[in-house]
């Protein structure tokens, strides 16, 4: 097989499960949507009806934060950067992110969010 052709298999697996990611999400399996879903689900927050709304991605259902506008951030790997738009701030940023690892290049490596153990134990367990 070819690397073109395997390529092309891997791209067919990878549209299947987000498919399937998808249809789980109500929303394309795009990371933006699949970080903003897991974030609704433990943190207790109602997601804007629109995905591009440009300030927000949702609201606080609960506690001392109710109603408050949350900007929800997934970054793979801790590197010390966080996008803000001062144009559109909302009341509070919320930010899930990878192990911190050192600047290196990024040749050979992935920009997927980590699934370690620990990790996937944390999500499943709320």
């Amino acid at each position: 097989m070819t690397e073109l052709s395997r390529l092309a298999e891997l791209f067919k697996r990878g549209n299947a499960l987000d498919e399937e990611i998808g249809a789980l999400i109500g929303r394309p399996a795009l990371m933006g949507h699949v970080r903003e879903f897991i974030a609704a689900r433990i943190f207790g927050i109602a997601l804007e009806q629109s995905a591009t709304r440009k300030a927000f991605d949702g609201r606080f259902t609960d506690g001392p934060l109710a109603r408050k506008s949350v900007n929800i951030n997934w970054y793979a790997k801790q590197e010390g950067v966080l996008d803000i738009r001062r144009d559109a701030l909302p009341d509070y940023y919320l930010v899930l992110a990878g192990p911190k690892v050192p600047v290196s290049s990024s040749r050979c490596s992935s920009t997927l969010p980590c699934a370690d153990p620990p990790h996937a134990g944390d999500l499943a367990a709320h």
